[in-house]
């Protein structure tokens, strides 16, 4: 009976789409990656205001340094994923984290604290959203937003534990704690400690492995197929000629009572209400407006982010 009973689970791994697997190796990278940098940096201000004496503006220039690197390297970034894939690419840029923490740890001005923030971004940026997202994108498609979805919410409930415990080690008013550089030096050393064992479970594309995105056989895809051509055949039955298609009414997004439109989408289309001679002299459309708010959403939730860190 043990022996069925252990067969019968070595049959289910078998039978598991390693794409799931994926997923707990994503939202550990990102949970590595992203925790200490970004969702921890109102410990580390409170750490070098401490240690140093730099003011508010000081330190919040090294955020700022991270994210106009971030959109400068950018399209760098995507070009090497696609180069060299997903998994070497997270080896690199733990790597270059850990290295950047490592630095981090014996920051004794304010340039290098600039410095190794900038390293860490850039190894954060090689090697965690851009690349883990491509690779999820390539092993799932019908189920990719959920999958993508539970990788980012473990990555999140991660930092929901992980975030206290950096405040417990770094706290300055307790001095008998680990500290600001201690903590900085161990960060760096697990990350590349973990660098090794965690990219050796990633994969680039299913292709390579003689497996189909979502875990699909041939016999799956020709079957969607036919289900699609079918609904094509059915749907072009249903119109007599070339010459009898029904004509479309314009689509109005802020009009059609049934779709729920986001707090950006909502301003866009009102801006565009409340000042429409100068948007028409910009050529800016609801579709323009949407991602420059949405933009601006985020830096004020970074903004007033860091700033509680003295409250």
């Amino acid at each position: 009976m043990f022996q069925t009973a252990k067969n019968r689970i070595e049959d289910k791994r078998k039978n598991t789409f390693y794409g799931w697997y994926l997923v707990p190796v994503f939202g550990a990278v990102m949970l590595v990656a992203t925790t200490p940098l970004f969702h921890a940096m109102g410990i580390w201000a409170v750490a070098m205001e401490r240690a140093f004496g730099w003011n508010r503006t000081q330190l919040s220039l090294a955020l700022s340094f991270t994210r106009v690197e971030g959109g400068i390297l950018g399209p760098i970034e995507g070009y090497l994923v696609d180069r060299f894939g997903t998994k070497r690419m997270v080896l690199i840029g733990m790597i270059i984290m850990g290295f950047g923490w490592l630095v981090f740890s014996q920051i004794n001005h304010l340039l290098v604290f600039y410095f190794s923030y900038l390293v860490i971004a850039l190894g954060q940026g090689l090697g965690s959203w851009l690349a883990l997202n491509t690779m999820m994108n390539n092993w799932f498609v019908r189920r990719r937003s959920f999958a993508m979805g539970l990788s980012n919410a473990l990555a999140r409930f991660g930092s929901l534990f992980f975030v206290p415990l950096l405040a417990w080690l770094v706290d300055p008013d307790f001095l008998d704690r680990p500290g600001w550089s201690l903590t900085a030096f161990i960060l760096g050393i697990v990350t590349i400690l973990l660098a090794f064992p965690l990219t050796s479970f990633l994969r680039n594309k299913p292709e390579d492995y003689g497996l189909l995105p979502d875990g699909d056989t041939e016999e799956d895809v020709q079957s969607q197929l036919n289900e699609a051509h079918s609904a094509l055949n059915d749907s072009a039955n249903t119109f007599d000629g070339e010459d009898n298609f029904p004509e479309e009414e314009p689509f109005d997004l802020a009009e059609d009572q049934d779709v729920e439109l986001s707090t950006e989408a909502q301003m866009a289309h009102q801006i565009r209400g409340n000042f429409p001679s100068f948007l028409a002299a910009m050529e800016l459309s609801d579709f323009d407006l949407y991602p420059c708010l949405s933009k601006t959403s985020i830096l004020v939730n970074f903004t007033v982010s860091f700033h509680f860190f003295h409250l």
